[in-house]
């Protein structure tokens, strides 16, 4: 009769394999990032060939904080992704912040392209004023692709496998009580 073999107990100072994967996520997640805010400044600075002016200065500002939150979230999810490659609790935490924030903005991103598509105006007005319909495509993949690996990142770092390994090894101390101090006898 067949007796299957127990399978030896993980070791537990060995990095589960969801924590690389959740940073692999993290680094997919990056990149869309880099991706959609990339297609987000291509279409809001874009000028027709037919024009010498620039596009509406009015998206100025919202262009600047759109790059700036970009990459300081870049920045903050791959320090997060080393940090928990390192087995620090601090960077899944932040991660679950970032990565948070992240899936609205996404979100956003990949409806607004959508959005513009599908309310885009007729061929004949597009050629003059709109950005080529390939930045709108881009902005939506990057979006897309960042928001399914951030969504994973965040499932893949929840699991308990992931906390398990993140808990502090139980401290071991020989430690004994105190020992009451001998009777004073004076004589």
């Amino acid at each position: 009769m067949y007796q299957p073999v127990p399978a030896p107990a993980p070791d537990p100072d060995e990095r589960p394999p969801s924590v690389t994967r959740g940073a692999i996520a993290i680094g997919i997640t990056c990149l869309g990032l880099l991706v959609s805010t990339f297609a987000a400044v291509l279409s809001f600075t874009y000028t027709p060939p037919e024009t010498d002016s620039a596009t509406d200065s009015g998206a100025g500002p919202f262009l600047t904080g759109y790059i700036g939150w970009g990459f300081l979230s870049v920045v903050l999810l791959m320090l997060g992704a080393v940090m928990t490659l390192r087995r620090v609790n601090g960077g899944r935490i932040l991660i679950w912040i970032v990565g948070g924030m992240s899936v609205f903005t996404l979100l956003g991103c990949a409806g607004a392209g959508v959005l513009v598509e599908a309310l885009g105006t007729n061929e004949d007005d597009r050629a003059t004023t709109y950005p080529p319909s390939w930045m709108f495509y881009l902005a939506i993949a990057g979006s897309v692709i960042g928001l399914v690996a951030v969504i994973m990142a965040i499932v893949f770092y929840g699991r308990r496998e992931s906390g398990r390994w993140f808990k502090p090894p139980p401290q071991q101390f020989s430690y004994t009580a105190p020992q009451p101090p001998p009777p004073y006898r004076p004589y």
